[in-house]
């Protein structure tokens, strides 16, 4: 009687020597955060907010309307992205939420957005594609003591959900007006498209595409920076594409 292993080769009547030997392909996912964790990422120039144009964009799937960090750069001129009331912010230190969204994005979806800085004093935020607004800044800095991912500082503020293919990059305002949002994984380069800037050479920063599995929480940037995961966030299947 035939032993049967997997679905590989089958050597005479005998043992099927099986499919085991072949690599699972890479299953794109997302990163679970339920309040009590976050991600941080060491202080690097690559974040530095006041040095020409750059973008922080990712997919959110919210799961608690209570208000939370998606994105947070935690330096005395701070900028965030927010989540909370079914509506996204940027968050600016000593100023507020200058930018708000319309109450239009409740729990339990997939949303794309994308914080947006031209290089000459005026931040965009987008979701969906759609601007939901722009902030004459100013008084931007050098990079944060820490970046954090899930909150706004130490856990403070968590949020509470997915996310999937954050990307920072430096040196390019990546969306310029209404768009399409992207339809597969972020890359760490691209070409242009209607409102969309072209990414080239070293331009991304920081590229979390959080594949399901084992290496979630890898940076895919030539920086390959170490993502430090405190409190435990976790890999999930769920994803945007």
């Amino acid at each position: 009687m035939a032993i049967n292993v997997g679905g590989g080769i089958g050597i005479g009547g005998g043992i099927n020597i099986g499919a085991f030997a072949v690599p699972e392909p890479a299953v794109n996912g997302s990163i679970l955060f339920d309040g009590s964790n976050y991600l941080t990422v060491p202080n690097a120039t690559a974040f530095d907010q006041n040095s020409s144009a750059w973008t922080v964009e990712c997919f959110v799937y919210p799961t608690d309307s209570t208000q939370g960090y998606v994105y947070m750069q935690n330096t005395s001129g701070f900028l965030g992205i927010v989540y909370g009331n079914d509506r996204f912010y940027v968050d600016q230190s000593s100023i507020g939420f200058p930018i708000a969204s319309a109450p239009s994005f409740p729990t339990n979806a997939w949303y794309h957005v994308a914080m947006v800085y031209n290089g000459s004093s005026t931040l965009f935020l987008y979701a969906n594609g759609i601007s939901q607004g722009s902030w004459g800044t100013s008084g931007l800095t050098a990079a944060a003591t820490v970046t954090n991912i899930g909150c706004y500082v130490a856990g403070g503020d968590p949020y509470r959900g997915n996310i999937s293919n954050l990307r920072v990059v430096k040196g390019v305002a990546v969306y310029t007006g209404t768009f399409t949002p992207p339809t597969a994984p972020l890359t760490t380069t691209q070409s242009s498209g209607t409102n969309i800037s072209a990414i080239t050479g070293t331009q991304t920063q920081l590229l979390l595409n959080t594949y399901q599995g084992a290496g979630f929480l890898t940076d895919g940037s030539t920086n390959a920076f170490t993502v430090t995961n405190n409190g435990g966030a976790t890999s999930a299947a769920l994803n945007p594409f």
